[in-house]
């Protein structure tokens, strides 16, 4: 009988609850994969650094690592960064850890904090999501970097009725992501300020930034071709949300968050049929090409010019949204998940 090896996953999970986040997201649907071959212990660390249970629970695993045959490390940066320098106390066999890593700057934040560098290049491998983190990685001298990208689950079947027709008249653009400035909300609003509403309405889904929302909600009061329509739960209802999400025309995503990565939305907007107008930031542009239009950050003038782009080619809006649709079965994770596992081995 072959024994099942145990593993250690450590990061943002919050099983069983609509995650947060794409960390949550992303690790929800890995440790349901990874339980389904391992004897697995999941130490959650959404809270850990209010609540010093968890960071004695943790500890106390680390301390007898021995047991266990790998550990995972999956979260933000910052947050990753303190879990390993952490584990480093306790792990000596370095070649036990593994770092899957969540967002887009790993490889800028380590130009300052270059103390934990040789700590990580003795890790067994740290997998990231875009191939501009792994070639910077590179340039800085790291031998145990891997390019996987971000994944979700999804019903490929459902994709051909999702198909675009062409259609003329009004854009109906969407918004998808958490709902704060460093996400290029404002830019929508001072872009569609010089377009006609008779051109192009706007819907938003997310999370509203606390501090944004009081700003956000009086913008879109005053606006008669824009709303709010709440929060998608994509993790449980993900065929009816994308569904949803399909009956719009476009994807705007302008953000300039810093710690952008292979961002789970984009996944969303392929898997609906949709056409993309995005930011030409981070790596956004390793998965936007033949399926949208790349604009420049913080740049109004440009996303209104690719909006009126579509509105005066109506024929690229079924082109593009047919080709997110041919794309995203690349991001299905039954071509992603077993390229995290092989890390493992």
């Amino acid at each position: 009988m072959k024994l099942i090896k145990k593993i250690i996953f450590i990061g943002p999970v919050n099983l069983g609850v609509p995650p947060k986040g794409g960390d949550e997201y992303k690790n929800q649907l890995a440790v349901l994969q990874l339980g389904l071959i391992y004897d697995l212990k999941i130490l959650d660390t959404v809270g850990w650094k209010r609540n010093p249970k968890l960071l004695v629970r943790m500890i106390y695993y680390l301390l007898f690592n021995k047991l266990f045959s790998k550990i995972i490390i999956s979260a933000s940066t910052l947050s990753a960064l303190k879990l390993i320098t952490i584990a480093n106390v306790f792990v000596k066999n370095k070649d036990k850890m593994v770092y899957w890593v969540i967002g887009g700057e790993l490889d800028k934040i380590l130009l300052e904090r270059t103390a934990i560098v040789p700590i990580l290049k003795r890790l067994k491998s740290i997998i990231v999501e875009t191939y501009r983190i792994n070639e910077n990685l590179r340039e800085m001298g790291f031998l145990n970097t891997q390019k996987v990208s971000n994944f979700k689950e999804f019903n490929t079947g459902n994709l051909l009725h999702r198909q675009k027709k062409e259609s003329k008249g009004t854009l109906h653009l969407v918004f998808l992501s958490r709902i704060c400035e460093s996400k290029g909300v404002d830019v929508i609003f001072k872009a569609l300020d010089n377009i006609p509403n008779v051109i192009c309405e706007v819907d938003f889904y997310g999370p509203i930034d606390q501090e944004y929302k009081e700003l956000f909600l009086k913008e879109i009061g005053d606006r008669e071709n824009m709303e709010y329509k709440g929060y998608l739960n994509l993790k449980d209802n993900f065929e009816e949300s994308i569904d949803i999400l399909s009956t719009y025309d476009l994807f705007l995503f302008p953000t300039f968050w810093k710690s952008e990565g292979h961002a789970g939305v984009l996944i969303d907007a392929m898997c609906a049929g949709l056409g993309i107008i995005a930011t030409d930031w981070n790596s956004n542009s390793e998965f936007i090409s033949d399926n949208g239009t790349l604009i420049k950050p913080k740049d109004a003038h440009s996303l209104e010019r690719a909006i009126m782009k579509y509105f005066e080619n109506p024929e690229l809006v079924v082109q593009h949204g047919n080709a997110s649709l041919e794309n995203v079965k690349e991001y299905h994770i039954s071509n992603i998940f077993p390229q995290y596992l092989a890390t493992l081995n």
